[in-house]
């Protein structure tokens, strides 16, 4: 079970509500686990309710979050932490989450994010002498993470006039600070205000650039966040430029992608990536074929499976 972002929180808990009620019985399935992938209670009396419910039928009840629970705690802690401690046991996607949770409940297991489906490098990337060159940037929640590269894109950005395109998805404020008319933000007004768009669009929209931005401060925060972003980047034949927060733990500097450390490091890895087409060209190879090697979830989907039979061994002492 997950949240819907493009249904009202209304209709979010009617649909969760109508998905409740369908759970299947152990006549229909002997070996049942429930997943809550980034939900959370709205009250305790809601959460025990629930929580009756589906282990009274027998399911094993896992929860999944991909971000520190600190910026909802108030939510958490209205709801008695039972999200957490609630459920026989916890998924997380990185070590410092999980370090988090084990406060809560010490059944914790990390899974990192991986990929579904590898798509192909779109031809149109080993055209040597194709311009403009195009940026990425998309994300929700980084006001404050790319502060001081705006001022290097922007110098940039002037540099080469129509020669450099950026593509910018969901964060309204980094957009209108670039100071180019060679710029374009996807998604509709009207549909939550350009926040959201459907996952294709994303995954089309990545592809179609040839660098993509991940910078990322160093608060508490976002040290328990995965590296998805470079991994999506990677597998879109995009080359990444990151900070160290998160991705120098996964991206090869100057092979798989580039990190950054200051605005001056910034600039000239990002000029250098402007002007070296060849140089784009052999880390983009180099980081798909880490994702085709590494982060598929074909890889890896065993050691859940695996995991999921031990705590359903376990269930009633759980």
């Amino acid at each position: 079970l997950s949240l819907d972002p493009l249904l009202t929180p209304q209709a979010n808990a009617a649909r969760l509500y109508k998905q409740y009620n369908k759970l299947k019985t152990a006549e229909e399935y002997a070996q049942r686990v429930l997943l809550r992938q980034r939900i959370r209670f709205l009250d305790p009396q809601e959460a025990r309710s629930t929580i009756r419910q589906v282990s009274s039928l027998g399911y094993l009840l896992l929860g999944e979050i991909d971000d520190s629970y600190t910026r909802w705690q108030d939510g958490y802690e209205a709801s008695d932490y039972l999200d957490f401690v609630g459920m026989h046991a916890m998924q997380v996607s990185t070590e410092p989450l999980a370090e988090e949770i084990r406060e809560f409940n010490p059944e914790v297991r990390v899974f990192r994010n991986h990929l579904e489906i590898l798509p192909a490098l779109p031809a149109e990337k080993a055209a040597q002498d194709r311009w403009p060159v195009t940026i990425f940037f998309g994300a929700l929640n980084r006001e404050e993470e790319w502060q001081d590269i705006m001022p290097v894109l922007n110098q940039v950005a002037a540099r080469y006039g129509d020669r450099l395109r950026f593509r910018v998805l969901a964060d309204k404020q980094f957009y209108q600070a670039l100071q180019t008319t060679q710029k374009e933000f996807i998604g509709r007004q009207d549909f939550y205000d350009g926040g959201f768009v459907p996952y294709p669009v994303y995954v089309d929209v990545l592809q179609s650039a040839d660098i993509s931005l991940l910078p990322l401060q160093d608060p508490v925060f976002n040290r328990g966040k995965s590296d998805l972003k470079f991994v999506e980047s990677a597998a879109a034949g995009t080359v990444a430029i990151a900070s160290p927060t998160v991705y120098e733990k996964t991206v090869e500097n100057g092979k798989t992608g580039f990190i950054y450390r200051d605005a001056r490091q910034f600039r000239d890895i990002l000029l250098r990536l402007i002007e070296g087409r060849p140089l784009r060209r052999k880390v983009m190879e180099a980081a798909y074929d880490y994702v085709k090697h590494n982060r598929l979830l074909c890889q890896h989907y065993e050691e859940r499976m695996d995991w999921y039979k031990e705590l359903l061994a376990k269930r009633d002492e759980l």
